[in-house]
């Protein structure tokens, strides 16, 4: 339901392209969607000019929404009203055939954030890969149930190659945040792998660094926060059985989290054996990752607060500077 503190701002042609509210001492300019889309600080002329900077057409793009246990939906706008918004699933571009019956799924207006996003994850190759019969590999659940894997899966990646679409993602996933937020890019070259660091001009947001081509395999190892670092995949072995699906699902919502201001980090400790530990949390199910931990032969990060510290959304970008 439109909240009835936000004031409607009409372009020349009448057409409202947003709401504007003010929020203490904050002038906030609010999309279609009810998404904010101002960074903190502007005025309200600032927030008319980014709102007619954006106009209508975003609403005709598609989107990437996320449902209930982290599932990941491309979808396009069906209706838009201030009591909900509509969006229609279009998985493969399919959502306008004529003829056709997409699912839908009705959000509640303003959509809360993180639920519907601009970004568009890319199409990718997951190519079909066969054991030596012939039988294609059916990755994700070639080892459920009660087959064990055998002990020589355990150290080899018969197609280490099925992991390229995580580099493909994770380039796509920095030139989203590139364009999304206020942020310095960085890239540089460390062993042969690409390292590229995102850092938030303003705010207390996390700088992100995201290294691409992992030794030995293709993906991505992103590192924030005081002590986060993870791998996609994070060790890509035949016996762990991932599914390049699930792998990207798991790092978008990981990177989204970052950039958004969805993680927390805290230090803890002692406690019997283990003299500190590093937690990381996520708002939105986003994988904790295997950079914290503990250690006993390394002085405890008194950086780390002993109370969960949760990192600023990044700086929006401004669109009516572009």
């Amino acid at each position: 339901m439109l909240p009835h503190t936000w004031t409607p701002h009409r372009r020349e042609d009448g057409e409202t392209v947003g709401w504007i509210a003010v929020d203490g001492d904050d002038v906030v300019a609010f999309d279609l969607l009810g998404r904010r889309v101002t960074a903190p600080g502007v005025d309200w002329l600032e927030a008319e000019q980014e709102l007619e900077a954006r106009g209508l057409g975003y609403l005709a793009g598609r989107f990437t929404l996320t449902l209930h246990e982290d599932q990941i939906l491309p979808v396009r706008i069906g209706e838009v009203t201030t009591d909900r918004v509509t969006v229609v699933a279009d998985e493969f571009g399919g959502a306008s055939v004529v003829g056709a019956d997409p699912e839908t799924h009705v959000l509640p207006f303003p959509v809360p954030p993180g639920v519907l996003r601009d970004y568009v994850r890319p199409p990718v190759d997951l190519g079909t890969y066969r054991d030596d019969h012939g039988r294609p590999i059916e990755y994700g659940s070639v080892y459920w149930g009660e087959l064990e894997p055998p002990t020589e899966v355990y150290s080899t990646c018969a197609h280490p190659e099925r992991f390229q679409p995580v580099v493909e993602v994770g380039l796509a996933l920095l030139d989203h945040l590139t364009r999304t937020y206020d942020v310095d890019r960085a890239t540089d070259e460390v062993d042969g792998r690409t390292r590229v660091v995102l850092t938030p001009r303003s705010g207390a947001g996390t700088p992100l660094t995201m290294e691409l081509q992992l030794p030995g395999l293709p993906g991505v190892e992103v590192t924030a926060g005081s002590r986060y670092r993870n791998a996609w995949p994070d060790c890509g072995c035949d016996a762990c059985d991932d599914d390049v699906l699930d792998l990207l699902d798991d790092l978008e919502t990981t990177v989204f989290a970052i950039a958004e201001g969805g993680m927390r980090e805290w230090r803890s400790g002692p406690d019997g054996d283990v003299p500190w530990c590093v937690h990381v949390e996520f708002d939105a199910g986003g994988n904790p990752g295997f950079g914290g931990g503990w250690s006993a032969g390394e002085p405890e990060p008194v950086d780390v607060p002993t109370t969960p510290h949760r990192w600023e959304a990044w700086p929006l970008r401004a669109r009516r500077d572009a």
